[in-house]
């Protein structure tokens, strides 16, 4: 007889805004995680992010007046909405390289976008019941990551 074998993973938390490379003010990151830099780290480095087979997905939504964005590894599966819409996430989990980071604004996606390699593709995704966004904003996400 087989016995089952349950693991439960956080994925996301809140922490400081690595992802937009403000300081952290002695914030720490969970067991497992980091935030690896360019430059051999120190304040004012920028976090580089591992590289992805498969790419990472942006998601662009709405909160109030604020615009998100969403950077996650890119996966063959749908993501859901409660992965999407989350507020200041920044994990990069190191075992696997797993990615969740969100930011606020066109400068902090500029600052993100800057911490993707180069050879690594983004895709602008969709998923059902995410706040819209306007075509304002999609298209400054779009040029975002075109300039890269």
């Amino acid at each position: 007889m087989r016995k089952a074998l349950v693991l439960t993973v956080s994925l996301l938390w809140a922490g400081a805004c690595y992802a937009c490379g403000a300081p952290t003010n002695g914030a720490s990151t969970k067991p497992g995680m980091s935030q690896p830099t360019i430059g051999g780290g120190g304040e004012g480095q920028v976090a580089a992010l591992p590289v992805q087979v498969k790419g990472y997905e942006l998601y662009a939504w709405r909160d109030g007046a604020e615009n998100w964005f969403t950077l996650i590894t890119g996966t063959n599966r749908p993501k859901l909405l409660n992965e999407v819409v989350v507020k200041n996430a920044n994990m990069v989990r190191e075992q696997d390289g797993w990615v969740v980071v969100s930011v606020d604004g066109a400068d902090a996606l500029r600052r993100l976008v800057a911490r993707i390699p180069q050879s690594t593709e983004v895709v602008l995704q969709n998923v059902d019941g995410l706040p819209p966004i306007s075509n304002d904003v999609r298209e400054t996400a779009l040029q975002i990551l075109n300039s890269r």
